[in-house]
């Protein structure tokens, strides 16, 4: 070693270098696996949504966007409150869409609940946060509650 001591160093830097790349590979794996997981679990809520609202299971009647936001919005508080990060823009776009079709309590109920979704987790992803709260504003400007 004392004789060859920069090819150790060199072997030893390297060394350190591939860990370091193969644990940094194993977080993004692992981050990856649970957006993909995320993803496939708000896939299935939404095909759940739709097909419970299937006008041939509504006996006839017509199925409006409403119909299926009013069915779908409760099941995904309840399936999905044990996971926070899924939820909270889950009920983000429903409290917008709420909004947009002039229903504001139902926007509020599902705004203010992402909003104290969002405040309690992680401040490492602000995104959410501020989606939350521009939709919330955008509530009180129609509802001209500055």
């Amino acid at each position: 070693m004392r004789r060859n001591r920069w090819a150790v160093a060199t072997g030893t830097a390297a060394a350190a270098t591939l860990a370091a790349f193969v644990w940094r590979l194993g977080v993004e794996l692992d981050r990856s696996e649970r957006e993909r997981d995320k993803a496939r679990r708000v896939q299935e809520l939404l095909i759940d949504a739709f097909e419970a609202s299937d006008p041939t299971t509504a006996h006839g009647g017509d199925v409006t966007a409403r119909d299926v936001l009013e069915r779908a919005t409760p099941r995904l508080v309840a399936e999905l409150s044990d996971q926070p990060r899924i939820l909270a823009p889950l009920l983000i776009s429903t409290g917008r869409i709420h909004l947009r079709m002039g229903l504001f309590d139902p926007a509020q109920e599902a705004l203010e609940r992402a909003l104290r979704i969002v405040r309690e987790l992680d401040p490492s992803e602000p995104a959410d946060l501020r989606a939350a709260l521009a939709a919330l504003a955008e509530l009180r400007t129609r509802q001209a509650r500055y």
